[in-house]
C-alpha cells in the first residue's frame, strides 16, 4: 500500500513540476507585454485574417448565445413549475450566460479591446 502511495504522490509531483515548467516557458513571456500599449483587432477588415477569423467566431458565439438564452428561459418555466429554486437559479445563469455571449462584441468594444 505505502508502495502505491509514493508511486502515486512521484507522479503527481511529476506532473506538477511539468505543468509549472511549460507554465513558465510558454505563459510568463505572453504575460509580460507593455501594459502601456494599446493593442486593438480591427473585427471590420475584410481582408485581415485575424479580423474573418473574429467575425466567423462572434457569429458561433452569437448563436451559442441565442441557445443559451432560449434554454435558459425555458429551463426557468419548467423550474419555476416544478417550483424548485435551485434550478431557478441555475436557469437564470445560463441565461446570463448567453446574453453575454450574444453581446461580446459589444462588450469588448466598450472595453475598447476590438474597434
Amino acid at each position: 500500500m505505502k508502495a502505491n502511495i509514493k508511486t502515486l504522490r512521484n507522479r503527481a509531483l511529476t506532473l506538477a513540476e511539468a505543468a509549472y515548467l511549460i507554465m513558465t516557458v510558454n505563459v510568463m513571456p505572453a504575460l509580460a507585454v507593455d501594459l502601456g500599449k494599446s493593442y486593438k483587432v480591427t473585427v471590420n477588415s475584410s481582408t485581415d485574417p485575424m479580423s474573418l477569423f473574429l467575425q466567423v467566431a462572434f457569429y458561433i458565439l452569437r448563436g451559442m448565445g441565442i441557445g443559451l438564452v432560449v434554454y435558459g428561459i425555458a429551463g426557468i418555466a419548467t423550474a419555476r413549475s416544478d417550483g424548485d429554486s435551485s434550478q431557478i437559479m441555475n436557469q437564470i445563469g445560463k441565461l446570463i450566460g448567453g446574453v453575454v455571449l450574444f453581446g461580446l462584441p459589444m462588450i469588448l468594444q466598450a472595453a475598447n479591446i476590438i474597434a
